[in-house]
């Protein structure tokens, strides 16, 4: 609660004044008592245009156009600066995942022969050989995926910061491309904090919804279960998307970092989690799709040798596929002013009322 402010006194009375809240108005009632205390009471009333009755779905659709349309003039009113950040950060990180996904496609359809073959061995001994030999594969794909993924984190941290930053500067006025590298360098420490405990939250309930159904739907009789413990899985796990995309909002905005930027973007969430969930799922519906997209154009390719014949077509969906990404980070950044908008009314209510 801010410190009231004494504006004067007369008897030993102060009057305290408190700030209001927009589109409210408040009458003053005052009252001296038999020692002559002065009381004062507020109360505070609301204009007809701020309580005006609507269904939730409605706020929730009215609250999704508004985001996506002011994400998208933001997008328009700095177009230059975020083409620069499309074509120097995004591009390079989905070419750098789309890579390892051409590249990673004979290792893993290998590990999957061999481990077929080690199941119908006929001997124990070719078994642990077969094995053995999946294993080996295993660690060559571990460390074809650590040297495309640690360029690619490190890409991702730059894009979301400069992406964020941007965003978040660009609403008002246009932003330089300079100014928004600039971030870069006092927020990635933070970032980079927030992001591995992302990672961790992330690693630990992926295996969940599977160690629920092995529990609560044993054999192959109850199919119905299985599919209701994904569905399930599948929805929470978008709802934690949410809330982590809002963290690395905060992190990169708020200077906060690891759980406590966590912390904060659950709360910021409070209000706005059906919002949250739809636009969280709508950008991981739109980067999966391309996503398999892509991963069946791989697939393709290595079959019948036909990268370089067709790498116009893959640069495309490259292209795409890194705009949707920078488009996610200007959607999460307005999402985040909404919600803070939204939760600082709140608090500034409840101030009020407390008083």
């Amino acid at each position: 609660m801010p410190e009231e402010a004494p504006l004067g006194s007369s008897n030993g009375a102060q009057l305290h004044l408190l700030p209001l809240p927009p589109h409210s108005s408040a009458k003053m009632v005052t009252s001296t008592s038999a020692d002559g205390t002065l009381s004062v009471d507020l109360h505070h009333h609301r204009h007809p245009s701020s309580h005006s009755p609507s269904s939730p779905s409605s706020s929730t659709a009215s609250s999704l156009c508004r985001i996506i349309v002011e994400s998208l003039e933001i997008l328009l009113r700095n177009r230059a600066l975020f083409i620069s950040i499309t074509l120097f950060f995004a591009f390079p990180l989905c070419f750098l995942l789309s890579s390892l996904s051409v590249s990673s496609i004979p290792l893993r359809s290998k590990i999957l022969r061999l481990e077929y073959l080690a199941t119908v061995a006929p001997t124990h001994y070719e078994s642990r050989q077969v094995w053995k030999e999946s294993r080996e594969v295993f660690l060559s794909l571990l460390q074809l995926k650590l040297l495309h993924l640690v360029p690619a984190n490190s890409i991702a941290l730059i894009a979301a910061i400069s992406a964020v930053t941007a965003a978040d500067s660009g609403r008002k006025r246009p932003v330089g491309f300079r100014s928004a590298i600039a971030a870069v360098r006092p927020a990635w420490a933070r970032v980079a904090a927030t992001a591995i405990c992302v990672y961790a939250i992330s690693w630990a309930y992926a295996g969940l919804p599977a160690a629920a159904a092995a529990v609560l739907a044993p054999g192959i009789g109850r199919s119905g279960v299985r599919v209701g413990i994904w569905v399930v899985g599948l929805a929470v796990e978008v709802y934690m998307m949410a809330v982590m995309g809002m963290a690395l909002v905060v992190s990169i905005v708020e200077r906060r970092s690891g759980w406590e930027a966590i912390r904060v973007g659950s709360d910021l969430l409070e209000g706005r989690r059906v919002c949250g969930w739809v636009l969280s799922g709508g950008m991981a519906a739109a980067t999966g799709v391309i996503g398999w997209r892509m991963e069946e154009a791989a697939v393709e390719d290595v079959m019948t040798a036909t990268w370089v014949e067709r790498w116009w077509e893959r640069a495309v969906v490259v292209g795409v596929y890194a705009a949707v990404v920078v488009w996610g980070f200007v959607v999460s950044t307005v999402f985040y002013r909404e919600a803070r908008k939204r939760h600082g009314i709140r608090d500034h209510e409840m101030e009020i009322l407390e008083a």
